[in-house]
């Protein structure tokens, strides 16, 4: 469950003036997860997400959701295909502007480990991240595609409410991350392709015939 919701959590937020990024596609695996494949898309102001479920995954088996962020809205529409009452599937917002509910405060500190790699062909730096004065998980990102669009949004004000993984791009702007390691060593989250270029702006537009789920909106970052 973590896995999955970090994969969402992944997806809210923003640093920086979106014109100025990256666009195009980037590829993530989810090793460890119940996420077979991630994609995240870029265009101008423009941005989507991209999640399908591993067979195992109970009724979300296989199933694909797409999520659309909203940054001037602060919102973000989830569209999960699952059939149900005459609708093509469910429809859920989050609002984006709420803090998230139940989530303690963090004293997040970054540390920058002073090594390398090369992730999807980009050269990133390796960052220890420390919550509460424990290190957690490790980050490495990279300068060479700009700022990252899906930057730690600061929840209702709240920077010590969000999780360290997400302030980084607070302490870092300019930084886009390729590679998210847990404390136990295991991958959390990696690149595997990043294409720069155009995206079809059908990835963009809300599809008809989507369920709306009641009170889902006023859950703030809680889901």
């Amino acid at each position: 469950m973590r896995r999955t919701v970090l994969a969402v959590l992944f997806a809210i937020g923003s640093t920086a003036p979106l014109a100025a990024q990256f666009g195009g596609v980037i590829t993530m695996a989810m090793p460890n997860s119940n996420v077979t494949d991630m994609k995240y898309y870029i265009q101008g102001e423009h941005v989507a997400a991209t999640m399908t479920m591993a067979q195992g995954a109970g009724p979300m088996s296989g199933v694909t959701i797409r999520n659309i962020i909203d940054f001037k809205g602060m919102k973000m529409t989830m569209f999960v295909p699952m059939p149900m009452g005459g609708a093509k599937g469910m429809k859920m917002v989050l609002d984006m502007s709420k803090p998230p509910q139940g989530m303690p405060e963090v004293k997040t500190d970054i540390k920058a480990l002073g090594t390398s790699e090369t992730v999807a062909g980009y050269k990133c730096d390796d960052f220890q991240i420390i919550e509460n004065d424990k290190p957690t998980d490790k980050m490495c990102a990279t300068k060479e595609l700009g700022a990252f669009a899906f930057g730690a949004m600061q929840m209702g004000g709240r920077r010590g409410s969000s999780s360290g993984w997400t302030q980084f791009f607070n302490q870092h702007p300019g930084y886009f991350p390729l590679k998210l390691t847990g404390s136990d060593g295991k991958v959390i989250m990696e690149a595997t392709a990043v294409q720069k270029g155009g995206v079809p702006d059908s990835i963009f537009t809300e599809p008809d015939g989507y369920m709306e789920m009641p009170n889902f909106g006023g859950r703030g970052g809680g889901f």
